[in-house]
């Protein structure tokens, strides 16, 4: 189902719904083994490793808010029948916001200027 959480998943985890059987596909013969041992990594693993290590630098902090969702949920309710999501209106908010709220996308840069994010 597309990674989406659907009525009969909620009943399941409840308790309400019988799990379905998942049928097991055997391993085809002849699949590769990982490989063991030290493997070099490509150069574009390369550059995945090095940023994940330069975000351990970054500082972090985290600020949390109980917000009032309902007009939220009732736009959802009306779109919910033309496929739209919640991730999707999610994503379409967050768009929204950081255009009218550009600060919240900054950063500072090492110059001691805002460096604005497109």
């Amino acid at each position: 189902r597309f990674g989406r959480v659907t009525e009969a998943d909620v009943e399941q985890a409840l308790g309400i719904a019988k799990p379905k059987k998942v049928e097991l596909v055997p391993a085809v013969a002849g699949e590769a083994a990982a490989p063991l041992g030290s493997v070099p990594m490509t150069g574009m693993q390369q550059a995945i490793a090095a940023n994940m290590e330069k975000t351990l630098d970054v500082p972090v902090f985290r600020v949390s808010k109980t917000i009032a969702t309902d007009a939220f949920d009732d736009l959802y309710r009306k779109l919910k029948p033309e496929g739209v999501t919640v991730s999707a209106l999610l994503a379409k908010a967050v768009a929204v916001s950081l255009k009218k709220h550009p600060l919240i996308n900054a950063a500072y840069g090492p110059s001691g200027t805002i460096e604005y994010n497109a």
